[in-house]
């Protein structure tokens, strides 16, 4: 979010509808702080919602209007998908380590297997066994272009 958005009193929308123009623009600067929060601990509605200077429900409201989906929902897409990357870039990485790089620290760590599974279709574990065999096909692949 560019520096000094939002943050003058008189730039707070005082009262946000989802339908009001000023719904999207809201949507948008909060979405760009889940862009650039979203593994770390304090990116909540809540927190975005203090930071932006609305009410919590106005933001929500605002951002289901824009995106079609809640702003947990958004958070949960962010760190799934880092959870994939950093099972990728490591497939050797301890699963909960993954959990905690992703953003679900303070979560049970059933949290975090049931938002991959609901994001992905499969546990951590089954994506990992995916990513690995992947590997050792390219693996082949390869070994056999230059033998």
């Amino acid at each position: 979010m560019p520096e000094g958005i939002l943050t003058d009193a008189d730039a707070r929308p005082r009262a946000v509808q989802a339908g009001t123009s000023r719904a999207r623009p809201l949507a948008a600067a909060a979405r760009t702080i889940i862009e650039r929060r979203f593994a770390r601990e304090e990116c909540s509605t809540g927190a975005i919602a203090e930071r932006l200077g609305v009410n919590p429900s106005t933001l929500c409201r605002a951002y289901r209007a824009a995106y079609g989906r809640t702003i947990g929902e958004e958070i949960r897409r962010w760190r799934v998908a880092l959870a994939c990357r950093l099972i990728r870039d490591n497939p050797q990485r301890l699963l909960k380590q993954v959990a905690a790089e992703a953003g679900f620290r303070h979560a049970a760590y059933r949290t975090f297997l049931n938002a991959f599974r609901q994001e992905t279709g499969m546990s951590p574990r089954q994506y990992r066994q995916i990513v690995v065999a992947a590997g050792r096909a390219r693996a082949g692949r390869r070994g056999r272009a230059t033998g």
